[in-house]
């Protein structure tokens, strides 16, 4: 575990200088989150259990309420962690991983986002879609499943913006 876990600090180490020096577009990063997501709904759709289904439908819920009491921080968070409970239905921990380390990496844009109040730091619209995943997931159609998270990565964006590249660490 140390050497996964000192293995993943340098892989978000040396992703987060090749962001804020632009040798790795946002676009890019993008890219390879939906592929790796991709998988990761193959795969919960393939090996997810209904208490990981479960986990996610309560996630959401969480969102919303946090959202509704204008919590946007803990949202934010939740939000990220929607995406940490689709890998572990996949039930791979390369995948998991993976996925870790991109999170890492959304989740310090998220926190300069909400600090600063950013426009969009929150996006509503994008949470009809979480539904919409979670009912392909429990559909066990991975087929939608993707086209749903493929809708949600084109309306949120390319979702990183690497300023404070220092503050990023792994979890």
């Amino acid at each position: 575990l140390v050497f996964h876990n000192g293995a993943y600090v340098m892989l978000t180490q040396s992703l987060r200088v090749l962001l804020k020096r632009g040798v790795v577009r946002p676009d890019t990063l993008t890219e390879a989150r939906g592929e790796v997501y991709a998988m990761a709904l193959r795969m919960a759709c393939q090996k997810g259990t209904g208490a990981d289904f479960d986990r996610i439908e309560a996630n959401l819920r969480v969102m919303e309420a946090l959202a509704n009491g204008g919590d946007m921080l803990n949202r934010g968070k939740a939000g990220i962690e929607f995406f940490s409970l689709i890998t572990a239905a996949a039930h791979n921990e390369v995948i998991g991983i993976v996925t870790q380390w991109i999170n890492a990496l959304l989740g310090q844009t998220l926190l300069d986002r909400v600090a600063q109040d950013v426009q969009g730091s929150h996006r509503q619209e994008l949470m009809p879609i979480r539904h919409e995943i979670l009912r392909c997931l429990r559909a066990r159609n991975p087929g939608e499943a993707i086209r749903a998270v493929g809708e949600y990565l084109l309306l949120a964006g390319p979702g990183v913006e690497i300023k404070n590249a220092d503050k990023v660490v792994a979890p």
